[in-house]
């Protein structure tokens, strides 16, 4: 073998030397550590970025909960309500969940964030209402609302099965708006908390304003009054339609 071949093949056995020991190093040293966010399956992963030390694949496959709508509503003194309307799409998992309302001004500003939690069963639609808001409705140009933490639940109490007596009135009583009821609990099971929303609208139709009231301790099979009480405003109380009042219930 000639000397040049042999210094060449010398040269190329450093230069893999070389190579893998800067592999090694750079491994050892600069490389990151694997993370369950590394969009790479590694350290025992079922598929990418789940199962393992991570979150289950199950998990990362639910539908996010969805924001159907939100409206608010003012008085004419400036007091402000909102009432939203979510959706959660996965039909075998519940969640728990931590919200925020996050009201704008009309230039598009942040002014006000109202939080909250929202607990929704397998494949259930809620409203959530929230009375909080201290800033003027005359100021406010739109309401946004957002989830911050779901944790998904395989197991839990289904959907209850709730309905509405027939003797639901809505009525002026001295200055205030009162909506008044029955709610009738045909489920089994009883339920602690039940919120029941009463939203009024005019003649046409359009919803002018919203309401709630809690029943604690509803027993399965059981039946309880509820009253929501509107503020006093002469605004809605020239406009509000009887027939017309929407009752939504959100059980906790």
């Amino acid at each position: 073998m000639s000397r040049s071949l042999k210094k060449i093949i010398y040269g190329i056995f450093y230069l893999a030397v070389i190579a893998f020991a800067g592999f090694v190093f750079y491994s050892s040293v600069f490389k990151p550590a694997p993370t369950c966010s590394d969009k790479v399956q590694n350290q025992g992963e079922a598929g990418i970025d789940c199962g393992g030390p991570c979150s289950s694949c199950v998990l990362q496959r639910l539908a996010p909960l969805r924001v159907l709508s939100v409206n608010f509503f003012g008085t004419a003194a400036g007091q402000t309500v909102i009432l939203a309307d979510a959706l959660n799409p996965n039909t075998d998992y519940g969640a728990k969940d931590s919200y925020q309302f996050l009201i704008y001004n009309k230039s598009n500003q942040v002014i006000e964030t109202l939080v909250g939690d929202a607990v929704f069963r397998p494949g259930e639609e809620i409203r959530i209402f929230s009375a909080d808001a201290t800033a003027d409705f005359k100021n406010i140009g739109q309401v946004g609302l957002i989830f911050k933490n779901t944790v998904w639940q395989s197991t839990g109490v289904p959907k209850p099965d709730l309905g509405l007596g027939s003797d639901l009135k809505t009525t002026l009583v001295g200055p205030s708006i009162r909506v008044t009821g029955t709610t009738i609990n045909r489920s089994p099971w009883s339920i602690d908390v039940l919120k029941v929303i009463a939203v009024l609208a005019n003649k046409y139709g359009i919803q002018i304003f919203a309401s709630q009231t809690v029943v604690s301790d509803l027993e399965g099979g059981g039946e309880a009054k509820f009253s929501v009480i509107f503020p006093s405003d002469p605004d809605l109380n020239s406009v509000f339609d009887p027939k017309a009042t929407q009752i939504f219930f959100n059980a906790e």
